[in-house]
């Protein structure tokens, strides 16, 4: 059935009218309707329908005119304008600012000019405003001098060729979709009617006003779910005309998307149907698109790479080889990520690559890419560069593409490429980083939409809508924030003349005008229609726009059921079965890796346990500035094993002149630091000189203010590697060093560079720190056994020794075991009681992991899981709140 407002434009046109749209939509739209209308006269040939969109139109009389090749395309504008920009600002404060939001805003104010014909008096204009009136001046001559047209000047040289003969102007001309008509529009219907052709709007205001309710809905969420029912109650009934208008689709595209897919086809999720009943009139930028990024991520070459972009590399499918290494490139991501660094050089990369073996597809990625051309050359020729690297690279060849990647692929190339090739009608060359920036900009505009079948549910944007008509219509989003929207006046052009003028987004009143027009259209857009707002966002609440206030307010809408999958499964009928799943198999082995790490992660949760060292399962290392704090760690451990593997004891330490233990400790940190910075891939030499630096006053304090002051020493063992039986398990622990007092007694040190430990951690059930505790329960003989153990925190300003003795005055301030209150609350009255205790707590904690306990059972909420990496493999926050529930 065709609605009034489209049968109006068939008539039109079967009268000779030219019709005139203000959007693509609109366009084949109307192309559709009036097509339909002729198969409904059972016409088998007719002509076509000159229908066509306003700007659209325009271009068709340049070509008429012979003058399509002076006519910028709106990237051959923008580039002009930023090379004009990026050379008047070089060395000056102004280089800072972003060129490419200058260059937006300038350009759009450029057009603005162009279009109502302005001049503004030098006397209006603030200081940007001179300084951008001297960039224009600058554009215009060069465009004088190269013939050049833009998107401002185009309306103005059409008419000139109406009014000159160079063109015959229609004798009718329909206008349909306009909210406000543009300048060049309103000249064109004045030179209409000067020649006495008529040229009229459709005024979409004037139609049937459909019934219109208004709902409040909870928030975003809740009122893109309820919308989806809606529709989806409305196309169980038949309906074939569903029509969604957002004024912020933008933003809430992805929302929308996904409310529409989990009650239109809940399955989709699962299944790899590209099909659809419902439309989205905005795409997504093409640059989102994975195969499109890849390609990004190839042909993006600098000195160093960022860990991401090395990662992305690795893990995308859209290069060659990565079917093949799949798993030993996530392994090699891995193994990078381990150096915790930010940034790889290429060479270094290459190198890694190599010595870890089995990705001859990724060498020769990276090969191609260390090969990439840098010289200046013209656009042209840097897209034939970039289609050659990118089919070295095997793009996109790695995967089978599915139907929305191959058309990405295919938008690419003829979107991307070939705008980007005639970017610069100058021909200048251009440097390989800037050209890549055009390219990602142009990718980042090019809309996306992929070709599906879709069905009778249109998503629109506000100004989308336009013109079209539906049986049923939901519009969204309609808070007083949104609508009327705030002015966005550009800041290039006199406020109080783009007030005067009316200019689009210049003012309060002018934003109100505009939205009352649309709101007023929407009303005849459909014989049933409900208006919509959330009363939420986030922490913030919201009120309807003052242009529905006073429309009825309904408490509730007739909905579909919530078919979504996650809701169906909280709400199934079936009884479900409750399986406590926390056993493993047996460990087939007693030796097993992990350390003391393994008994401490047992002792916080055995499902840690089990995923980390039965599993092998681990959160990636997180890339961090500078070295990491383990890098840092490790560098204070071997700086200290090498000052007392030479001095050995306190007495020879204390014999040396400070110019000899500022040697000694130089000596030691520029060895250690050059064994780490061989492993490590690229740290720079800056870095390296402020840790040596770091080390030496942090070893300097640390000798300084409490070795020096403790009780006589000599150093034992350092660094020393031992197997020990604890329970059924054969772990393997490496001591930082062990002490023998001139009492005979020995202590046992662990160096810290955190935060402090708490004692109390030696004496919990199950035992959360069991490292010194495994330790002091190794020795075999009654004399290896140590007295004491000693934590040591090696931290710039808080260097202190602190843990428990087997009595008091063996070290400092190190308390012995019977003045401890934790220990006498479990019964732990003197040293060998305490050993006792700790063998029974570190075998207990063995025997459960060599059995396969995995339950899910944090020592402690806050501590356990505050930096645990399974919460979302374990869901205790799932299992905490089923135990609250109960």
């Amino acid at each position: 059935m065709i609605n009034l407002f489209a049968q109006q434009v068939i008539t039109a046109v079967e009268e000779g009218a030219v019709v005139l749209t203000a959007n693509k939509r609109l366009y084949r739209h109307l192309r559709t309707v009036y097509d339909r209308s002729m198969v409904a006269k059972q016409l088998q040939v007719w002509p076509s329908a000159p229908i066509y969109p306003y700007t659209a139109w325009l271009q068709q009389g340049l070509a008429a005119i012979g003058e399509s090749g002076r006519l910028l395309t709106t990237y051959q504008q923008h580039h002009q304008w930023e090379t004009l920009i990026a050379s008047v600002t070089r060395g000056s404060s102004l280089e800072l600012m972003n060129l490419d939001c200058t260059t937006d805003t300038a350009v759009r104010a450029h057009n603005l000019l162009s279009e109502y014909a302005l001049v503004p008096e030098r006397h209006q204009l603030t200081e940007d405003q001179h300084m951008f009136m001297g960039w224009r001046s600058k554009y215009l001559r060069l465009c004088e001098e190269r013939q050049w047209l833009d998107e401002g000047g185009l309306s103005t040289r059409i008419l000139d060729a109406f009014a000159n003969k160079q063109l015959s102007l229609p004798q009718k001309i329909l206008l349909v979709g306009f909210d406000q008509l543009p300048p060049g529009v309103v000249r064109l219907k004045a030179l209409m009617h000067e020649c006495g052709h008529h040229c009229s709007e459709l005024d979409m205001t004037r139609g049937a006003v459909g019934r219109v309710i208004r709902y409040a809905a909870a928030d975003e969420d809740d009122e893109g779910l309820r919308m989806a029912r809606w529709v989806r109650l409305l196309l169980e009934q038949g309906v074939d005309s569903i029509g969604i208008v957002v004024p912020d689709l933008q933003r809430r595209r992805s929302q929308i998307e996904r409310a529409l897919g989990q009650q239109m086809d809940p399955l989709a999720a699962i299944k790899f149907d590209e099909t659809s009943v419902f439309g989205l009139s905005l795409g997504s930028p093409l640059v989102q698109q994975g195969v499109i990024a890849a390609a990004l991520a190839c042909l993006d070459v600098q000195p160093q790479m960022s860990m991401d972009r090395v990662s992305c590399l690795l893990r995308t499918p859209f290069i060659s080889g990565s079917q093949q290494e799949a798993d030993r490139r996530a392994l090699f991501d891995r193994r990078l990520r381990a150096f915790q660094q930010q940034q790889f050089s290429l060479a270094a990369l290459l190198r890694l690559a190599k010595e870890f073996g089995g990705l001859s597809g990724f060498e020769d990625l990276l090969s191609s890419m260390k090969a990439a051309g840098q010289r200046a050359v013209t656009a042209e020729e840097w897209a034939d560069l970039f289609a050659a690297e990118l089919k070295s690279c095997g793009w996109p060849q790695g995967a089978i593409l599915s139907s929305v990647s191959y058309q990405a692929v295919t938008a690419w190339y003829d979107k991307v490429l070939s705008r980007f090739a005639a970017i610069d009608p100058t021909a200048k060359p251009i440097e390989r980083n800037r050209a890549l920036r055009i390219i990602r900009r142009i990718a980042t505009q090019t809309e996306f939409q992929p070709q599906r079948a879709s069905g009778p549910v249109q998503v629109v944007g506000l100004l989308e809508s336009s013109g079209l008509h539906f049986d049923h219509l939901w519009v969204m989003g309609l808070d007083a924030a949104t609508l009327p929207a705030y002015p966005r006046p550009n800041p290039f052009i006199p406020f109080r003349l783009q007030d005067e003028l009316q200019m689009p987004h210049a003012s309060f009143a002018r934003e109100l005008e505009f939205a009352g027009q649309v709101v007023s259209r929407l009303r005849c857009a459909a014989g049933n229609i409900v208006f919509s707002y959330a009363q939420r966002s986030g922490d913030t609440d919201l009120s309807p726009s003052p242009l529905i206030k006073e429309i009825e307010l309904v408490d509730t809408l007739p909905l579909a059921d919530d078919v979504a999958l996650p809701n169906q499964l909280q709400t199934m009928v079936a009884d479900l079965e409750s399986w406590q799943d926390d056993q493993g198999p047996p460990l087939p082995t007693h030796e097993s890796s992990g350390g003391t790490r393994l008994l401490q992660d047992q002792a916080h949760c055995p499902f840690r346990a089990f995923v980390h060292h039965r599993l092998a399962v681990r959160r990636f290392d997180q890339v961090v500035a500078g070295l990491s704090p383990l890098v840092r760690g490790n560098l204070l451990h071997l700086v200290l094993q090498d000052v007392w593997s030479r001095w050995g004891s306190q007495h020879q330490y204390l014999q040396l002149s400070a110019v000899q233990v500022q040697e000694g400790i130089t000596t030691a940190v520029e060895k250690a630091l050059a064994a780490v910075w061989g492993v490590e891939p690229a740290l720079n030499q800056q870095l390296f000189l402020l840790e040596k630096r770091r080390l030496i006053k942090l070893v300097s304090e640390w000798l300084e203010h409490i070795e020096s002051r403790r009780e006589p020493f000599m150093v034992v063992q350092t660094e020393q590697s031992h197997q020990v039986s604890i329970g059924p398990l054969l772990l393997t622990l490496k001591i930082d060093r062990i002490d023998q007092l001139a009492t005979g007694e020995r202590m046992i040190i662990d160096y810290k560079t955190g935060s402090a430990m708490s004692i109390a951690d030696f004496l919990t059930v199950p035992l959360i720190e069991p490292q010194l505790p495994c330790y002091a329960v190794a020795g075999d003989a009654k004399s290896d056994q140590a007295q004491g153990i000693v934590v040591a925190q090696v931290k710039a300003g808080q260097c202190r020794i602190t843990g428990i003795a087997g009595e008091d005055g063996l070290l400092g301030k190190v308390r012995a075991v019977a003045a401890i209150s934790q220990a006498q609350e479990i019964g732990v009255s003197d040293w060998p009681t305490l050993i006792d205790f700790w063998h029974q707590q570190l075998d207990q904690l063995a025997t459960d992991f060599a059995a396969g306990a995995a339950r899910v059972k944090p020592f402690d909420l806050h501590r356990s899981c505050r930096y645990c990496d399974l919460p979302g493999l374990c869901r205790i926050g799932d299992i905490d709140e089923e135990g609250s529930n109960e």
